[in-house]
């Protein structure tokens, strides 16, 4: 994962990783969400300046942490063959830190940039080829329209 100190600012891409850290019921929970869109899908075409994405709406993934006892379940990890991937689901390791994320593509979102940064999330990186291709080919059947360009919202109202 490239840190985000070494990303430009206000562009947005492929792999990026957003990060958030809240304080609910006295127990300190950590969100991620992980862009999958195009890098092409990530410009926002209606803005004066076209190198920023923050207003595109894009694909993203919710993710969590995986726990050290859920990676002892043979359902997560098998000695013998690795990560057990169903149709639903992706693991990264390591991402922020050495922590393992478990993507779950079954609660796809699509929202904009803005929107996220202003419920106080902060992009903490971005993942890279290998490993951004291969959550986006594992599950391609999620992203019904990988490679094609945006359809004008004019012609599908």
């Amino acid at each position: 994962m490239v840190p985000d100190e070494y990303l430009n600012e206000g562009q947005f891409g492929c792999g990026d990783l957003f990060h958030k850290r809240e304080k609910k019921n006295g127990k300190w929970k950590e969100r991620y969400w992980l862009l999958i869109s195009c890098d092409c899908d990530c410009i926002d075409h209606s803005s004066q300046d076209a190198t920023t994405g923050g207003g595109a709406d894009v694909a993203l993934l919710p993710a969590s942490i995986v726990s050290n006892s859920a990676l002892k379940k043979r359902t997560v990890f098998n000695p013998a063959y690795g990560f057990d991937q169903p149709k639903d689901r992706a693991y990264l390791f390591p991402v922020n830190g050495g922590k393992g994320l478990c993507l779950l593509f079954s609660k796809m979102a699509m929202k904009s940039i803005n929107s996220l940064l202003a419920d106080g999330y902060e992009r903490i990186g971005r993942v890279c080829a290998p490993y951004i291709t291969d959550v986006r080919q594992r599950n391609a059947q999620w992203l019904q329209r990988e490679g094609f360009p945006k359809i004008p919202v004019e012609a599908v109202r």
